[in-house]
């Protein structure tokens, strides 16, 4: 089995517009994992700033909403999701991680 959650959308370097509507996020299902939580951290220098934590999806994807969008800095992002079990126990052990560009 695999041990990262398969990310889907958007794909590896893509780039995001902000005068687009809000992106989609999507990822496979993981055996066991119950919950979810997609993190976005945007590259601010040497350090990761802001990062920001969408915990509790249920779902395999994650409209993200207006505000959110429209308030991302500019620049390189990487973004991931996590899987809980119904205990809270992460599972996968491990995970994937995409680059994206907000324009």
């Amino acid at each position: 089995a695999s041990t990262a959650i398969a990310l889907t959308s958007p794909s590896p370097g893509a780039e995001l517009v902000k005068s687009d509507p809000a992106p989609v996020f999507k990822w496979a299902l993981y055996t066991g994992a119950t919950q979810f939580e997609l993190i976005l951290a945007h590259v601010n220098g040497a350090s990761f700033y802001p990062v920001i934590p969408f915990p509790g999806q249920t779902l395999n994807l994650l409209t993200m909403d207006s505000t959110t969008w429209q308030a991302m800095p500019t620049g390189a992002w990487y973004w991931t999701v996590l899987g809980k079990d119904a205990s809270g126990a992460a599972t996968p052990s491990g995970f994937t991680i995409f680059d994206l560009e907000v324009q």
